[in-house]
């Protein structure tokens, strides 16, 4: 089973961020025909939100791949990857939350001190995946305990 981020999800990031660079090019080309006050303020600002909107989209990109007893967490675009053998899986968290349009749910995997975070809105194979480690998560006693 392979989990990965939603296509939709991907295109909207990208096109903000395409969007979002456009204007601060332009703004830039403006500044340098006429500077201006406010652009001196507003041009910062739009290259530090745009940096940190890229560098969270390349952070929070992950496929997960789940086969017969092993978890292979991917972050592509970090050059980083972890394999876990799902003995190991310590904890399983499900949070929903009711919004307007629907319930957004996220599911928090614990492997000893390492947490990976998904949510369905932007993940495919959400369901298929809490399903499956449903079935090799048993809940601790600490953790039934505090219940």
């Amino acid at each position: 089973m392979l989990v990965k981020p939603k296509s939709k999800s991907l295109v909207a990031i990208v096109m903000f961020l395409v969007l979002g660079y456009a204007v601060l090019g332009t703004m830039l080309v403006s500044f340098t025909r006429a500077p201006r006050g406010w652009l001196m303020v507003a041009i910062p600002l739009t290259i530090i939100l745009m940096v940190g909107i890229t560098l969270k989209m390349l952070w929070d990109y992950k496929v997960i791949r789940l086969t017969e007893g092993k978890f292979y967490f991917r972050q592509p675009l970090l050059f980083r990857q972890r394999t876990f053998d799902l003995r190991q899986l310590d904890d399983l968290q499900e949070t929903s939350i009711k919004t307007w349009n629907g319930t957004f749910r996220q599911l928090e995997i614990h492997f000893g001190p390492d947490r990976i975070t998904i949510n369905q809105q932007e993940h495919e194979g959400y369901d298929a995946l809490h399903r499956a480690l449903k079935k090799h998560h048993t809940p601790s006693r600490k953790r039934a305990k505090r219940r």
